[in-house]
C-alpha cells in the first residue's frame, strides 16, 4: 500500500467514525424530544432576526417566546450592531 492508499483509508476511517458519532447524537436528541426530556438545553441568543423563509408560524412563535431578542425583519431594514 502506498503512502497515499494509507491516507485514503484513514481518511475513510475518520469519516465513518465521525458519522457514527453523529448518528449517536442524533438518535439521543430524537428519541429524547419523543419521550419529552430535555435533551438540548435552551438557546440563548441576544437578537433574533428571522428573515421571509422563516415562516410565519416560526417568526410569531419567536416574538411570543423571545420578546426582549425579538427584531422584526423588513425590506430596506438597516441593522447597525456594535461590539
Amino acid at each position: 500500500m502506498t503512502g497515499y492508499g494509507m491516507t485514503g483509508y484513514e481518511f475513510e476511517q475518520h469519516a465513518l467514525d465521525l458519522r457514527a458519532a453523529l448518528e449517536t447524537v442524533f438518535m439521543t436528541i430524537t428519541f429524547g424530544d419523543m419521550l419529552g426530556l430535555p435533551v438540548i438545553p435552551p438557546i440563548y441568543s441576544k437578537y433574533i432576526v428571522p428573515t421571509h423563509c422563516t415562516g410565519f408560524e416560526a417568526i410569531s412563535a419567536f416574538a411570543h417566546e423571545m420578546p426582549e431578542q425579538f427584531i422584526l425583519n423588513t425590506t430596506g431594514t438597516r441593522y447597525t450592531i456594535a461590539a
